[in-house]
């Protein structure tokens, strides 16, 4: 650490500590500092990452300086009893010396942090010369380019596709980074994108195709100057669904953005499309192999001494080798690390031309180790080949060190890093930035595979590893009572989180061994709960993250959970209740459904577990085997008489689950068994309803066949083609349309399908082919011409104009499209409408025309565009102009303006579970990769804004559990602490505030407290201040809390304020106090308590 840091750490500990005195000060100093702690704390990372140069610790001794005067000046004002005042004069800038101390230290802390940008710069510069030097150095070796320019420049000049069968290890991936640079150089300047994916075996997640296809999207959405429609659209059609969308529909996406460029290159690396064999050149290798031999100090000094071993290397190599880059690359590790001259010389004669056999010989050395060394080794890979995930190193130091029997870990036990690395001969390596523990290569992965049964310890090792972690004494406390608490046992215990999560999965396949250590486990109720806390930890840690996990968590809900069946007659006694429940109310049955554990559920059935008790959320085991498609559960189930039409808390039964969750073979199943029982067809219409937002064609016509009401409304008024349209299922739309949907259905908002289906330009077509009224008004008047031109939607906005879309219909505001345009600078949008012939004059409520919207929201061009088709344009521009400068003013319009900018009302994905108090559904469409701080298409919402302007205090606190910025604000600039102050929200206002709302956060001059004042929401403003919100702050008229409450005659709220430092004396824009407000609106009690206060009453008459 620098020196003068500890300086500054003991002035700040001292300020604080004599603020503390001062009581209400206190809070002022402890805020005011935050961003002071903030930028210390990030000392110790320049130790590590910035260069020690001469510039950088003058300029921290700048910086240290500047926060000495700081602490000194405020340490003077806590004595005088004045730093409230300080800071209020700080905020007006009156305290000169204050004043120019701060921004002394924002200054210091500018010039401080160029000074390491610089740094990092010329490390990067470094870098990167360092790079070019090795390079450079392999240049008159490699041919890779030469041969790249020839296979690319066929595929570069024309529309031709070009495959390429890589032998395992021949330096495929070196070769596509030099294909993607290649290309990159060759297209630079011109309209193509370009994009990648590595598969990394270690990351199962990086083979799949959804996670290759996503990464294609992403890049290729990168590449655009602006987010297209497309991508938008399909991110809340499929993202925030169930499900993933199927390879066709991703294709056609990637299909859609390369359309926007004159050319497209995808390169993927891994997946083995074979069309053309090719290894890795004999050049491209022996460049490789200069430049490891250089850069190995061993292998240099080797060298030194004998001149020839550099040919002889290399000639070996490239024999041995024959194209196998990895085996080439591994080879030269392995030379590199020989201790003698004469040791690599004999090792060259060993070499072995295959990866099987290298790995073979690798592993045979393990063999020949002593037997510490040989025994740690096998250990090591065993637990890495097994692990479930990636292992971090300590969490394998931890592993390797128990033995069975162990009753804790003993820390010198422990291995060391390089010990490890040299036992495993090479095939073992930790990766630096993430500290994971792997296998070298996917190879070695196959390799392990095949030969699992004699080169690595049993599995079973591991889970008895697990097991045996688990059930150390100190377990034996039971569940940790505090986050701190916890949060130290996971640090001390780094195998724990792993262990509990995993150590089933073998038992659950190979139940005969260790089986009274498994019974005594699941016996021991306070070592079981402590694993069962580690379970139920949340992926974002919250208030109360170490107590969600239930109690009561028994050893036949283990059973149940893991799928141990042959523990089931040691944990499930004569005596044993099958029904007992856990704290959430669930049971074992509820568990082995949603888990699928088909035997299990047989036999708790016969044990005579209920069928259909209900958890906390109100699901039975049914709506867990219908929600994750357990054919065969579901199957023993209903033989053992499970209730379809149980409904949960959300009133959704098992069928409606299956619908969502695409299992149409279920679907088929509970309709035969809903069709005897249920005689309303209420709830298959909500499931028709369901499949046609989730696009699902076959279950929507196998509903359709039972002769269902099509035009059904939901509790919102839409009915299926409404939720079809919205999510952008075209061919749903279609399918529902044949069958007789009505386009002109309306909502309990007056939407038509139409309104809904903005986003799509296919489906407003399909719809007005159909009949759609395109003029049709909802219950604001707005048209879907007034929600396109609002959105900007160019392609939707031409089709309703063709099909007799009226550009001048005005909403209930008076608000015309060309006003929607205007204020969201849409100048496609503005030109086609004019073209059209819509009317610039017309005027809103308020008298704005669209050229008005324009200069408040100042789009110049719109303005230039607009003044000519407006009468008295000129004059208006420069009236509107001058009142701009005036910054209220300017605040007061801007705040007019985005009341004015209210598009669609439809809620999609995320934000609709949110609309409908859906919990379970906001879970699964998160589980589903659902995007929590994504707004709505055509709409404002973000899940977390619309949550707290319903009031939905559970699900606020849910998407923040589950990681929703507390931040995020909504297009039209509110965060949700804007929302709920405003609303009256106090709950909601605490639980944002808790996890990191900002107090004072501004929309067009209001901050939460000043919302809440306004609207006469006591408690509000009180929470708030107490939490650091700036009792002075004034909206755009001058206007402060005291204000508002002396206009609403809110006497407490008064008091309050004035306690908390507010300014008696502070005068609106009009020059009036709070005193002259409350004699002016008759609240005298609030005018008497201003007068006692020491108000100036001399003006008032």
């Amino acid at each position: 650490m620098y020196p003068p840091s500890e300086a500054i750490f003991a002035a700040v500990r001292y300020l604080i500590s004599v603020s503390k005195g001062v009581s209400a000060d206190y809070d002022k100093v402890a805020g005011f500092f935050e961003d002071l702690r903030s930028y210390l704390s990030q000392l110790k990372i320049l130790e590590n990452n910035v260069p020690q140069i001469p510039e950088l610790k003058v300029v921290l001794a700048e910086v240290f300086t500047s926060i000495l005067v700081l602490c000194a000046i405020c340490t003077k004002y806590i004595h005088k009893k004045r730093v409230v005042k300080a800071f209020r004069a700080l905020i007006s800038g009156e305290d000169a010396e204050l004043k120019d101390a701060y921004e002394n230290f924002h200054k210091m802390v500018d010039r401080e942090r160029g000074t390491v940008m610089n740094a990092i710069l010329l490390r990067v510069e470094q870098t990167n010369n360092d790079t070019l030097t090795v390079v450079a150095g392999m240049k008159e070796n490699i041919t890779l380019a030469d041969r790249i320019d020839h296979n690319l420049r066929s595929v570069m000049d024309g529309p031709r596709r070009m495959y390429r069968y890589v032998e395992t290890g021949s330096g495929k991936t070196v070769m596509m980074s030099t294909a993607v640079s290649y290309i990159e150089e060759n297209t630079e300047g011109s309209n193509v994108a370009i994009a990648y994916a590595y598969c990394d075996y270690q990351d199962r997640n990086t083979l799949s195709e959804t996670s290759i296809w996503s990464s294609i999207i992403r890049q290729l959405v990168e590449s655009c100057l602006q987010i297209p429609t497309e991508v938008t659209a399909s991110r809340d059609k499929y993202l925030e669904k169930r499900s993933l969308p199927t390879d066709e529909e991703r294709i056609l996406l990637v299909k859609a953005l390369s359309r926007l460029f004159q050319k497209t290159y995808i390169l993927i690396d891994a997946l083995n499309l074979t069309r053309i064999n090719v290894f890795a050149h004999s050049t491209d290798v022996e460049g490789y192999l200069n430049s490891k031999m250089r850069t190995s100090k061993r292998m240099s000094s080797w060298i030194a001494k004998d001149p020839t071993l550099r040919d002889d290397v290399i000639h070996k190599l490239l024999e041995k080798t024959d194209g196998m880059f990895l085996l080439a690359h591994l080879q030269m590790e392995d030379l590199c690390k020989r201790s003698s001259l004469k040791n690599v010389r004999s090792s060259l004669d060993s070499l072995v031309g295959d990866m099987e056999a290298f790995y073979k010989k690798a592993l045979q050395r393990i063999e020949d180790q002593q037997d510490d060394d040989r025994h740690l080794a096998r250990k090591a890979l065993s637990f890495v080949f097994y692990a479930k995930r990636p292992l971090k190193l300590d969490e394998l130091f931890h592993a390797l060190s128990i033995e069975p029997g162990d009753i804790d870990f003993d820390k010198t036990a422990f291995t060391e890093t390089h010990i490890l690395l040299s036992a495993t001969a090479g095939l073992l390596l930790v990766d630096e930035q993430t500290n994971d523990a792997r296998l070298v290569h996917l190879t070695l992965h196959e390799y392990l595979e095949k030969h699992q049964s004699h080169l690595l310890e049993p599995e079973s090792d591991f889970a008895t590893t697990c097991l045996t972690y688990l059930s150390f004494e100190t377990f034996g406390r039971g569940p940790c009572t505090s986050e701190k608490d916890l949060d130290q046992r996971i640090r001390q215990y780094a195998f724990l989180p792993y262990a509990s999560h995993h150590w089933g999965h073998r038992f659950a396949t190979n139940q005969e061994q260790d089986v009274d250590e498994i019974v005594r486990f699941l016996g021991d109720e306070a070592k079981l709960a402590s694993s069962i806390q580690m379970l139920y930890i949340p992926r974002h840690r919250r208030d109360g993250w170490h107590d969600c996990f239930p109690r009561g968590f028994t050893s036949l809900h283990a059973a149940a959970h893991w799928g141990l069946e042959g523990m089931f007659a040691a944990v499930c006694r004569a005596d044993t209740d099958a029904n007992c429940q856990d704290s959430q109310r669930m049971t074992a049955l509820h568990l082995c459904s949603r888990r699928g554990f088909a035997e299990l559920t047989r036999l708790l059935l016969a044990k005579g577990a209920d069928t259909d008790v209900t958890n906390d959320w109100g699901e039975t085991a049914l709506t867990w085997a219908a929600r994750n498609g357990h054919r065969k559960v579901m199957e023993l189930l209903i033989a053992g008489g499970a209730n379809p039409l149980i409904e949960d808390d959300e009133g959704w039964i098992a069928l409606h689950w299956a619908v969502i969750g695409r299992h149409d073979d279920l679907v088929k199943l509970l309709l035969g068994q809903y069709a005897g029982l249920s005689s309303d067809n209420l709830q298959t219409h909500k499931a028709l309803i369901l499949a046609a937002e989730a696009g699902r064609n076959k279950t929507t016509e196998m509903l359709l066949q039972d002769a269902l009401d099509i035009d059904r409304k939901d509790e919102e008024g839409s009915t299926a083609l409404h939720w079809a349209v919205a999510e952008g299922h075209e061919q749903t739309s279609s399918l529902l349309l044949k069958n007789g949907a009505d386009t002109n259905s309306k909502d309990n908002y007056d939407n038509t399908p139409l309104h809904w289906a903005i986003p799509y330009t296919g489906i407003t077509l399909l719809l007005l082919e159909n009949g759609a009224n395109p003029d049709s008004g909802n219950n604001t008047k707005q048209t879907p011409l007034h929600w396109s031109a609002q959105a900007g939607l160019e392609g939707v906005t031409k089709e309703l104009l063709e099909h007799g879309g009226n550009a001048d219909i005005q909403d209930k505001y008076g608000i015309t499209a060309l006003h929607a345009a205007a204020l969201q600078g849409h100048e496609a949008i503005v030109d086609l409408l004019l073209l059209n012939g819509a009317n610039a004059n017309i005027m809103d409520e308020d008298g704005w025309t669209p050229l008005h919207a324009a200069i408040v929201k100042q789009h110049d061009a719109l303005q230039r565009q607009l003044v000519c088709k407006t009468e008295n344009g000129d004059v208006f521009l420069d009236q509107m102009r001058l009142r701009m400068k005036d910054e209220n003013e300017c605040a007061l319009l801007e705040e007019m303006a985005e009341k004015k900018s209210h598009g669609s009302t439809v809620v999609s994905g995320l934000r609709s579970a949110v609309n409908s108090g859906y919990r379970e559904r906001v879970l699964a469409l998160l589980d589903s990769g659902a995007d929590i701080d994504a707004e709505d298409q055509i709409g404002d919402s973000t899940a977390l804004t619309h949550a707290a302007w319903l009031g939905r205090e559970g699900l606020v606190e849910l998407l923040l559990e589950n990681g929703a910025d507390p931040n995020r604000r909504e297009r039209h600039g509110r965060a949700a602490l804007h929302i709920a102050a405003g609303d009256g929200y106090s709950d909601i206002v605490r639980i944002l505030v808790e996890n990191g709302a900002d107090v004072d956060t501004k929309v067009h001059g209001w901050t939460p407290m000043l919302l809440a004042a306004k609207a006469w929401r006591f408690q509000i403003p009180d929470y708030l201040i107490t939490r650091g919100a700036n009792v002075n702050a004034a909206d755009y008229h001058g206007r402060r809390a005291l204000h508002w409450a002396a206009h609403h005659g809110g006497v407490t709220l008064a008091r309050l304020l004035l306690q908390r430092g507010a300014e008696i004396e502070a005068q609106d824009r009009w020059g009036k106090t709070a005193f002259q407000w409350a004699v002016a609106d008759g609240q005298h009690r609030v005018a008497d308590l201003l007068r006692q206060s020491g108000a100036d009453t001399s003006r008032v008459r």
